[in-house]
């Protein structure tokens, strides 16, 4: 949740999150994964500073993180796909 401090003081965001992960094996010789994020953001029906075209826009988000599919080919071992590289 954030909260504008400075005048007005306006609930700026309350944001909710759904990740959803789905994980199938596929005839034994393949597997997918997806996972995705979902959000839904309350402060755009409560707050009245936001125009009609950004509230529509803005308030809800949906994202594809993940979403692979494994399988073994001959001895090979394949993903192919979308997945995030993160290094740290």
């Amino acid at each position: 949740m954030a909260v504008r401090v400075h005048e007005p003081a306006e609930l700026t965001k309350c944001r909710s999150v759904l990740i959803l992960n789905v994980d199938q094996d596929l005839r034994g010789r393949a597997r997918l994964h997806l996972q995705g994020r979902f959000w839904h953001d309350l402060a755009y029906e409560l707050a009245d500073p936001f125009p009609r075209r950004v509230k529509r826009d803005l308030r809800n988000e949906a994202e594809l993180r993940e979403a692979w599919l494994d399988v073994e080919v001959g001895g090979w071992s394949l993903r192919l796909g979308k997945q995030p590289s993160e290094w740290g």
